[in-house]
């Protein structure tokens, strides 16, 4: 039987924290968005912070971020470690609530490496970015090629939209039996905001 996949998405609350800045001293910050390796510059002692101006303070095991990475709890790490297949680089950080002091915690970036081209463009709806040429600012239906589709990940990157997670069934299912907060799931074809 050949896999189903949707999109895993990190929704917006006004009551949970968002994180809208890589750490400062991370040198080419917009690798973490276009799923890039970062592990080899990533600061020892990482801190992003919550940003007071654009949510609450609320954690959950996936946390919104404007970064355009997965940040997770260690409980979720946990079940991505056993369950992935790809590469992915975990990134250890402190996370800083809107005082500034931390919280309690382990905290990481799951930065998925695996960027796929495999956007059905025919098909997709959404505005291309000005900027970034074959590129999409927003994407409001997402169509994949199932024939471009990479065989051995299970979560990947659309390489149009790097800050979208593609998740197959066997992920899905995974993060699903954890009842994990913060995720949910879009099916792919449907009508989507997730931004």
């Amino acid at each position: 039987m050949p896999h189903t996949y949707s999109i895993l998405n990190v929704p917006f609350s006004e009551k949970n924290c968002v994180v809208s800045e890589p750490p400062a001293s991370l040198a080419k910050g917009w690798r973490l968005r276009d799923g890039l390796p970062v592990a080899s510059d990533w600061p020892k002692r990482a801190k992003l912070a919550m940003d007071g101006s654009l949510g609450g303070v609320a954690v959950k095991d996936a946390i919104y971020n404007q970064v355009g990475v997965l940040m997770v709890t260690d409980r979720l790490k946990k079940v991505l470690e056993e369950s992935l297949s790809g590469k992915t680089e975990y990134l250890p950080f402190s996370l800083l609530n809107t005082k500034g002091k931390p919280v309690d915690g382990t905290f990481w970036v799951a930065n998925l490496n695996e960027v796929a081209d495999c956007v059905d463009r025919e098909r997709t709806e959404g505005t291309e970015a000005r900027t970034r040429p074959g590129t999409y600012a927003e994407i409001t239906k997402l169509v994949l090629d199932m024939d471009k589709i990479p065989k051995g990940p299970n979560l990947f990157r659309i390489a149009p939209s790097p800050e979208i997670f593609v998740a197959r069934d066997d992920i899905r299912a995974a993060l699903e039996k954890g009842g994990f907060s913060g995720i949910r799931f879009l099916e792919l074809g449907a009508e989507i905001d997730i931004f």
